[in-house]
């Protein structure tokens, strides 16, 4: 029932985004279609008959607006600090190696995202629940502190979203 469920919202999303790309609201515009969202969601089953839990992309939008409220403070907090450290000659740019306990790639691709999104750091590789960022300005040495400083509030505000972390 469930995946029934996703497949009526995904092909109602693929229907408006044709209409939308087509510019017009007529019978046939919507009937083309919806024939194409459901050619699309057939060769998605072919492709991937994997889909499971772990590739779901629903987020609650409540998560979804935590996530957005740290990231975007984050963005202004970390600008302030990069700023002042470029100021001062404080730049020492070092790859660091961190692990995530979210499992859900599409969770952790937000992450990562968050991660370059963020002034002072860029996420360079994603692979088996660690990333490698490059940070213009670490403040520690110690992996437990760098950890805590790129992934925690992002990892906090997306736990809730992903079931085993």
């Amino acid at each position: 029932m469930n995946k029934l469920k996703n497949n009526i919202l995904l092909s109602l999303v693929l229907v408006a985004v044709w209409i939308v790309l087509n510019g017009n609201f007529t019978l046939p515009t919507v009937f083309t279609g919806m024939v194409m969202a459901v050619i699309t969601i057939m060769l998605l089953a072919m492709l991937h008959p994997h889909q499971s839990d772990l590739y779901d992309y629903h987020i609650n939008p409540l998560t979804l607006a935590l996530f957005l409220a740290v990231l975007f403070k984050n963005i202004y907090i970390s600008a302030f600090k990069t700023s002042v450290n470029l100021i001062k000659g404080r730049i020492d740019p070092k790859f660091v190696t961190v692990t995530t306990r979210i499992h859900r790639p599409w969770l952790q691709s937000l992450i990562g995202n968050a991660i370059t999104l963020t002034p002072g750091t860029v996420t360079v590789h994603l692979a088996k629940n660690r990333y490698v960022a490059l940070w213009l300005c670490p403040e520690s040495e110690d992996l437990d502190q760098i950890r805590e400083e790129l992934l925690g509030e992002f990892e906090d505000a997306l736990a809730k979203g992903d079931r085993d972390a």
